[in-house]
């Protein structure tokens, strides 16, 4: 069953910070958290499943990251899916605790959920039956009440039948080996805990190893994205700047050639007005000529009188 681990020990250190007496349960594909036999919280995959009052669910429906449980397929009144990132403060958790915490006296205990086991395996109160428990005095390794009762067997042994008592005395040394049995076990127990701890250390380590490297990830991948916005800016302005140079090119060149064209439009007209300008020019000359050799005759007339 996966489930969020992270997720469930803040739920669990949560929960021995407020001094509740709790149990934990594999159910509905992912970890519960009991209280009184009457489930309280629970963590499946990514996300939280609490148990709240169903009075209360609209409002508490309208919050972020919150969806009605359907785990079965259909919606569950006083169920609700929370998801892991509107967990992220401690605020957020304490909040859902609350309304769970608050809730659970009024709800109804389901005889599928009892356990045979009612004390909670948390900081608060320890199993006596567990030797390896922290705060638990240590079991002697010898088993000194033991002997007076081989000894009433050997008495009984002598008294039916009078034999040597050398065969007799063979089991005696029964006591040491099951003392060194004990020994060996707890030392196995000690050798199992200390690796379990070690492969937690490892994967916490292991994750937070990873988180980093997915933050670093995602570092780079929007800083990259922000450089790719900005090459792809600069490409636009570019792009921009040189459709603009395009266009001023373009508007200057048709303006060359609408010049041109007025050019050659006028160039016919300006050729006739020079060409009827030359022939006035001619005509008055050629009346000037004119007039003044009729005054050049009068003079001579004038004169020879």
């Amino acid at each position: 069953m996966a489930y969020n681990e992270q997720l469930a020990d803040r739920v669990k250190r949560s929960l021995e910070r407020r001094r509740v007496r709790f149990a934990e349960k594999k159910m509905f594909g992912g970890l519960c958290f009991l209280v009184d036999d009457k489930m309280l919280v629970g963590v499946e995959k990514e996300r939280m499943m609490a148990r709240i009052d169903p009075e209360e669910s609209p409002q508490i429906l309208s919050r972020p990251g919150v969806k009605p449980m359907d785990f079965t397929g259909k919606i569950m009144k006083g169920f609700v899916f929370v998801d892991d990132k509107s967990l992220d403060m401690d605020k957020d958790l304490d909040y859902w605790l609350d309304i769970t915490l608050r809730y659970n006296p009024k709800a109804n205990s389901s005889s599928k959920t009892k356990i045979k086991n009612k004390l909670p395996m948390n900081s608060n109160q320890v199993d006596p039956t567990d030797p390896m428990a922290p705060g638990m005095p240590e079991q002697p390794t010898t088993t000194p009440m033991a002997a007076p009762k081989p000894a009433r067997k050997k008495a009984a042994k002598k008294a039916a039948a009078p034999a040597p008592v050398v065969a007799a005395a063979a089991p005696a040394p029964a006591a040491p080996k099951k003392a060194a049995r004990k020994a060996a076990k707890k030392a196995v127990k000690k050798a199992v805990a200390k690796k379990a701890v070690k492969k937690a250390v490892a994967k916490k380590a292991v994750k937070k190893a990873a988180k980093k490297a997915a933050k670093k990830a995602a570092v780079k991948k929007v800083v990259r994205k922000a450089a790719k916005k900005r090459t792809v800016k600069k490409a636009v302005k570019k792009a921009v700047r040189k459709s603009a140079v395009r266009k001023a090119v373009r508007k200057a060149v048709r303006k060359r050639a609408a010049k041109k064209a007025v050019r050659k439009a006028t160039r016919p007209a300006k050729r006739a007005v020079r060409k009827a300008a030359r022939k006035v020019g001619r005509t008055a000359r050629k009346a000037g000529r004119k007039v003044a050799r009729g005054v050049r005759r009068a003079a001579r007339k004038v004169g020879r009188r």
